[in-house]
């Protein structure tokens, strides 16, 4: 499949059938369309299935197959994307804030750094995170449906902060603008693959966005979060009824095999 027909394959599977314009407003439309159509979801670990984080690995995965993944796949994929469409833009390693407030390992997050008149760090692989790219101006505060984001100064790195409702500051992750590569981020995605220790190891998931909140789904409950603060839960019975879960909320088939 060559490079044009791949382009139009990837818009399709994000719900766009005409090429944005290489500008903030073209990135936001890309941005907030990855995350209402494709999953953040770690069930290739529940397989073994291998992770490859090689471009034509990751666009198989998300576009062919139309499955999705986790930040490394995500990301990686969505900075192809961006590259292929006049964007010009680098990934960044991101260490994510721990429960203690302490940090995560460098590369522990994959986000992209988009550069412009007005910069921007796009994210469409955190999972409940800002649905629009956020402008890098430290102190800023942007707003979207039920929360609040803002940038600020952590050393030589930047802290990225979400505020629920207006609720109280809460630190997300920090990162550095260094251009980094698949390479740099092959020691954690490994990490989270085999290591009993990683979050992603306890169940298989999912998680997307909607127009009104996100619905999430592991192997005993299916979870519907609205903007609003709203909030639901149904039980999931048994696998074949996960399954069916992933498959009409998600379009996830088959991935068992």
């Amino acid at each position: 499949m060559n490079t044009q027909t791949l382009l139009r394959h990837y818009l399709k599977r994000i719900g766009l059938e005409e090429t944005p314009k290489p500008d903030p407003q073209g990135l936001a439309s890309l941005h907030h369309r990855h995350l209402l159509h494709v999953p953040f979801e770690n069930l290739s670990i529940h397989t073994n299935e291998p992770i490859e984080l090689a471009d034509s690995s990751l666009l198989d995965k998300i576009v062919s197959r139309r499955r999705g993944g986790l930040c490394y796949e995500l990301n990686g994929a969505f900075a192809w994307l961006l590259k292929h469409l006049g964007f010009k833009s680098h990934l960044v390693s991101a260490e994510v804030v721990r429960d203690d407030g302490s940090y995560t390992p460098q590369h522990d997050h994959m986000a992209i750094f988009v550069d412009d008149k007005v910069p921007f760090l796009a994210d469409v692989g955190f999972g409940d995170s800002f649905r629009y790219p956020l402008k890098l101006i430290p102190n800023l505060v942007q707003e979207e449906p039920g929360r609040a984001y803002r940038l600020s100064k952590d050393s030589d790195k930047l802290l990225l902060q979400q505020a629920i409702l207006g609720g109280p500051w809460v630190g997300v992750f920090r990162f550095s603008l260094e251009p980094r590569d698949y390479p740099d981020f092959l020691g954690m995605c490994s990490y989270h693959m085999s290591s009993p220790d990683s979050y992603f190891q306890k169940a298989p998931m999912a998680s997307m966005a909607t127009a009104k909140g996100r619905i999430t789904a592991n192997r005993h409950k299916f979870i519907r979060t609205g903007l609003d603060g709203s909030h639901d839960e149904q039980p999931i019975e048994s696998d074949a009824h996960f399954d069916q879960i992933l498959q009409k909320h998600f379009g996830i088939t088959n991935w068992r095999t």
